[in-house]
């Protein structure tokens, strides 16, 4: 019930139906929603209007647009393992700023953990601060909770269903990590999470 409640006032909040010239009216409202199919059908209608507006772009007078657009495309599609390779390419072409992570998280699925865990490491100190990104949070947090250190892992994974409400295998990691530092009260919320997300 209240992951579904959640999914439908995601899926309000991001209007699939916006023409070409509003279209950047959502830029930046990275993963605003998390039904998976919801989401697939959202990336495949920015595909189209990426590729309509690269095709239209004789005059260089959808150059704004075009980066706009390829920039959601590449927060929203790496934020599935399966879509990767073309976050990645996509990335490339656009020389954005994300690249290096989006490596870390496909070297990450390939099962490269400690070369993943180098790459998010240097991401984030070059970035200086937290990104806003489920997958890049989730993974990281995790990397973090596998070696030990707890405390930084808690930043992250909490990042993480802050952007994926119903992700009940980092409330889990993070119910782990409380029980282990002796968070008695960080604790009793998650178990209380768990158990509302269980019934959902």
């Amino acid at each position: 019930m209240l992951g579904e409640m959640l999914l439908n006032k995601k899926k309000i909040s991001l209007n699939i139906t916006k023409s070409i010239s509003r279209y950047t009216d959502k830029y930046y409202e990275e993963v605003e929603i998390w039904d998976d199919e919801f989401l697939r059908a959202y990336c495949k209608h920015n595909q189209q209007v990426y590729l309509k507006l690269t095709k239209d772009n004789i005059d260089g007078r959808y150059d704004d647009d075009i980066k706009k657009i390829a920039e959601e495309l590449i927060l929203l599609s790496s934020n599935s393992f399966n879509n990767l390779n073309f976050a990645i390419q996509l990335s490339k072409s656009q020389n954005n700023y994300i690249l290096k992570a989006l490596e870390a998280l496909k070297n990450y699925n390939e099962g490269n953990k400690e070369e993943a865990f180098n790459q998010l490491s240097n991401f984030m100190v070059e970035r200086r601060s937290h990104i806003n990104h489920y997958l890049i949070n989730k993974t990281f947090g995790i990397l973090l909770y596998e070696k030990r250190r707890y405390v930084e892992a808690i930043d992250f994974l909490t990042i993480a269903v802050e952007k994926k409400a119903i992700d009940i295998e980092v409330y889990k990691i993070l119910k782990d990590i409380y029980s282990i530092l002796g968070m008695v009260d960080e604790y009793k919320v998650i178990d209380d999470i768990i158990n509302i997300i269980g019934e959902a």
